[in-house]
């Protein structure tokens, strides 16, 4: 018997984006009305004893929450299909939004911040106080909705930093506390094993730098093994370095060319520290007071690690540069000053809800750059933006497009050093305002 023919099979490409569309709003919908009802499903059994005595049983939610009376989570547990700690995690998080996170609490109920991101947030935020919350919140209103994951758990991470430094550095030594080398054998015994490292950024970057440079020595001097045999090889020389013995299982050559290799480059560690002035004032003064800085690709940081990093690294300090600045540039690749200005500005990706980290992307020209005429538009700040490699394909042979609808440089109307605004259209018609890593969807197909 042929199956019967679907209203699908024979939509359009467009169409199928516009049926998802009215479908995740549904969803949406859907989620954010559940979340009412598991409130009110707590809220309906508060935490109370024989003769209304508060009883402590499920204080599930941060402070500021109502308590739940104990096996609350078992029956919502049964109705939802999931075990008793999601569904005591759920309303956890459901009280937190509601008492603690209010702002995002009404952005879920308008459909402007989708449920995962909001629970996201309160699991996040649960450990702080109920004002130190209250100001997580204020501050993540307008981009909760507008940004993709990595990027949220990012803000989170700096904003919960941010209003408990105390916290921050209570996290930095239970870390530290974790700190270890672990040797594991594989079991497929074919002489392989597993060494696993956790322990300071900086001192594990300086290793892992000295070992590229030592494993490409190694391949100058004629090893044709793969750069990942060479790293282990490096490795075990930088252990064995001043043992006047052979590296087991390597070739007399192989151990040659690695003591020969010792004077090779090694290539400085480089940190982007963001940091508000009076960040910078607590830093230099050595009052004891912790303050946060934020270090591009490793999150929030107190000052105390930023002092011990100095205090043990080689530290060059760079001019700061002018972000309204527009220099112009005659070749198609921008010089690193220019490219540091650009990301800058950007921080990310600017591809709609992508924002993956700008310094290990790509640089495009928004309007093309003309050999012939390097001038019109050029290389300037203003006409690149970074793209991860996978969207700056999408941009060059996927049919997406866009254009820059304020220019920094020129625009009164816009503040002056601040990203721009970018217009996307998609190959099949949507369109998506990205400014700052916070996109907006405009149009469906």
């Amino acid at each position: 018997m042929e199956a019967a023919a679907r209203p699908v099979d024979s939509a359009t490409a467009a169409e199928l984006l516009r049926e998802l569309g009215v479908h995740r709003r549904l969803v949406a919908e859907a989620e954010a009305a559940e979340l009412e009802l598991v409130y009110a499903w707590a809220i309906s059994h508060p935490a109370l004893g024989e003769g209304g005595a508060l009883s402590a049983d499920e204080f599930l939610g941060g402070a500021g929450t109502p308590g739940v009376a104990a096996f609350t989570a078992e029956p919502l547990a049964g109705v939802l299909r999931v075990s008793p700690a999601s569904a005591q995690a759920l309303l956890a998080d459901t009280v937190d939004l509601v008492h603690r996170l209010p702002r995002l609490w009404d952005q879920v109920q308008s459909l402007e911040v989708p449920v995962w991101k909001a629970r996201r947030i309160a699991t996040a935020t649960r450990s702080l106080s109920l004002a130190a919350a209250r100001w997580v919140d204020r501050q993540l209103i307008g981009a909760a909705g507008s940004i993709g994951a990595a990027a949220l758990d990012r803000l989170i991470a700096l904003a919960v930093a941010r209003v408990d430094p105390e916290g921050q550095k209570d996290r930095e030594a239970a870390a530290r506390s974790r700190w270890d080398v672990e040797l594991t054998h594989r079991r497929d015994w074919a002489g392989t094993s597993e060494l696993r490292a956790v322990g300071d950024t900086v001192a594990l970057g300086e290793v892992m730098d000295r070992i590229n440079a030592d494993a490409n020595a190694l391949a100058g001097a004629g090893d044709d093994d793969a750069v990942g045999a060479r790293r282990v090889k490096a490795l075990v020389s930088l252990a064995r370095e001043g043992v006047d013995q052979l590296a087991f299982g390597f070739a007399r050559e192989d151990v040659a060319s690695s003591k020969a290799r010792t004077s090779a480059p090694r290539q400085a560690i480089k940190l982007y520290v963001h940091a508000s002035l009076a960040d910078l004032a607590t830093l230099s003064a050595g009052s004891g007071e912790v303050a946060v800085a934020e270090v591009e690709g490793f999150g929030p940081i107190t000052s105390d690690l930023v002092k011990q990093w100095l205090g043990v690294t080689k530290v060059t300090v760079t001019p700061v540069l002018d972000l309204a600045d527009n220099p112009w540039s005659p070749r198609h690749d921008p010089p690193p000053r220019m490219r540091d200005q650009v990301v800058l500005r950007h921080r990310g990706c600017v591809f709609p809800f992508c924002g993956r980290d700008a310094r290990s992307g790509d640089l495009d020209h928004v309007m093309p750059w003309d050999p012939n005429h390097p001038t019109e538009p050029g290389t300037t700040p203003d006409n690149l933006a970074p793209l991860c490699r996978r969207h700056h394909r999408a941009k060059t042979n996927g049919r997406w497009r866009y254009v820059v609808l304020t220019d920094p440089a020129t625009d009164p109307t816009d503040r002056p050093g601040h990203p721009p605004e970018h217009l996307w259209t998609g190959p099949h018609g949507q369109t998506f305002l990205v400014t700052g890593g916070r996109t907006v969807a405009l149009g469906e197909p």
